[in-house]
């Protein structure tokens, strides 16, 4: 009796798995905006099967169920019109994690776009960072504590003029994160001074430069972090 319940359980487990799933989408009207989300849901998701039909404008998808139902989150939330961006939105991903799609209002799009992602990817060590160009809009998958750093970074690099700010990691150390905005008048090898100069004199391991708007940005420990922000300030007159 017991094998035959093991048996009927697995049976079932397999048929949620392999089910397929068609999601039909109405706000992605061109084959590149298609081929986008695919390559963002995938990846998000982990499926193991995803397509689009760039004839159909739909999304046939395969997977365990928890996957599944991450998977036609994502879509809803990627499937909208580039007007008007809402709130960020989350969602409880399998295994603990958090899924979260951010939808940008004031970073520009194209290399302003890509080197703000390229920052939040390097800071925050999130194992799953994505990008929908076409519709300015940023997608990440990680820990509770990973996303919650994600989402302080990017509330604080999306504004219209970004300012000094600073995020203490939780946990027993002092590891903080902190944006220094620069004056707009920096060259890019001022800037670009500015950066090594501040990590030589204050040691932080970790510095990332922003080239539109001028910032640079800081991880280490909470004595790193003060000193680089004091010779930001110091060579730049940015106080």
């Amino acid at each position: 009796m017991k094998l035959l319940l093991a048996s009927l359980a697995a049976s079932l487990v397999f048929a949620q798995a392999e089910a397929d799933r068609t999601y039909p989408m109405s706000q992605i009207n061109h084959p590149d905006d298609l081929q986008e989300v695919v390559v963002i849901v995938r990846s998000i998701a982990e499926l193991d099967f995803l397509q689009g039909n760039p004839e159909r404008f739909t999304m046939t998808f395969r997977g365990a169920a928890d996957e599944c139902a991450l998977a036609e989150w994502l879509l809803k939330s990627l499937d909208r019109a580039p007007v008007n961006p809402p709130p960020p939105v989350e969602f409880a991903a399998p295994n603990g994690g958090l899924a979260k799609v951010y939808y940008l209002r004031h970073i520009q799009p194209g290399q302003d776009l890509m080197a703000a992602a390229a920052l939040v990817r390097a800071l925050t060590a999130m194992p799953a960072m994505m990008v929908h160009p076409s519709r300015s809009t940023y997608v990440v998958r990680g820990s509770p504590a990973d996303v919650k750093l994600s989402s302080w970074l990017i509330a604080q690099l999306d504004q219209p003029e970004v300012k000094d700010g600073e995020f203490r990691l939780p946990g027993d150390g002092d590891e903080t994160v902190k944006v220094l905005a620069l004056p707009a008048t920096l060259t890019p090898e001022q800037l670009q001074d500015v950066a090594i100069k501040v990590r030589g004199i204050s040691g932080v391991p970790r510095i990332f430069m922003l080239p539109t708007p001028r910032a640079i940005v800081v991880r280490g420990s909470a004595t790193q972090v003060a000193t680089a922000g004091k010779m930001a300030a110091m060579l730049t007159g940015a106080r």
